[in-house]
């Protein structure tokens, strides 16, 4: 009686195992498939939709004071149309090792925002926030020194204001936009008070602080 039950029971212990061999890999498959969904396929930067979805909203929601580099690299297009569009890529990719050699691996944050872009953000915190120009100019300093040009917006805040650290990214994509208005090459970065002026209700006027390309490089512990 004995061999008969184990009989009946080995086919029920062989599905088992091969359903539990197919979940494994099912989930693996997931588990790179998200991964590979959340990077950017030229760069390996975590890309925008990681940014947007995740990263972003947790930076809002954090206390500490938070700024955003917005760096947009210069003449891409140029490299496109002289030399072709995978010569293109190679500037891409160039100046994405100098970004993180320039930043701290694990703090501070690099996601490159478009597929298809040049547009690149960093996120820094606490007193890496408060120094936000300091580090912006050392990322320009690294890429000049290869011969790669970016304008490079900087907001930043010591506000707990949910809704002035959000206002934080798109204050800093325009201060890239005056950047390259300026000449290319360079700096602008602004601070947004940490309160609105009494009675309003709008995001208050930012503080501009222009800085130029000429500074010499700053060393950062860890960078």
């Amino acid at each position: 009686s004995v061999l008969p039950t184990a009989l009946c029971l080995c086919p029920v212990v062989l599905s088992s195992l091969f359903l539990s061999a197919w979940c494994w890999c099912l989930r693996a498959k997931l588990q790179a498939l998200a991964r590979v969904s959340l990077l950017d396929p030229l760069t390996g930067l975590p890309n925008g939709l990681l940014f947007e979805a995740e990263r972003w909203p947790a930076a809002v929601r954090s206390s500490l004071p938070l700024a955003v580099l917005f760096v947009d690299l210069d003449h891409l297009k140029l490299h496109n149309d002289r030399y072709g569009r995978l010569d293109g890529d190679r500037y891409i990719v160039r100046a994405t090792a100098l970004l993180r050699q320039a930043c701290r691996r694990g703090v501070d944050p690099i996601f490159r925002l478009y597929t298809a872009g040049d547009e690149f953000a960093v996120l820094l915190f606490g007193d890496d926030a408060l120094h936000s120009s300091t580090v912006a100019q050392h990322i320009l300093c690294a890429l000049v020194r290869e011969h790669i040009s970016a304008s490079i917006g900087v907001a930043w805040t010591r506000a707990t204001d949910h809704r002035l650290r959000a206002s934080l990214l798109e204050v800093a994509e325009q201060a890239m936009r005056r950047a390259k208005g300026k000449g290319k090459g360079r700096v602008e970065a602004v601070e947004i008070p940490a309160t609105a002026p009494s009675g309003s209700t709008a995001v208050p006027e930012p503080i501009d602080d222009e800085l130029t390309g000429r500074i010499a490089p700053t060393n950062r512990p860890g960078a």
